[in-house]
């Protein structure tokens, strides 16, 4: 039994892994989206003037 919750381990360490790399990959996405629609934001209020 033992044995077998070893062999459990690797399996489960790559789902979280690659979970956690699909979470960073979404929210550097999501960040850089959110950077470049407040940068256009700043802009339109430096023309209105």
């Amino acid at each position: 039994q033992g044995t077998k919750i070893a062999s459990l381990i690797p399996s489960v360490r790559t789902l979280i892994d690659s979970k956690l790399r699909v979470d960073l990959y979404r929210g550097s996405a999501l960040l850089e989206y959110y950077r470049g629609f407040l940068l256009q934001g700043i802009r339109h209020k430096g023309e209105e003037r």
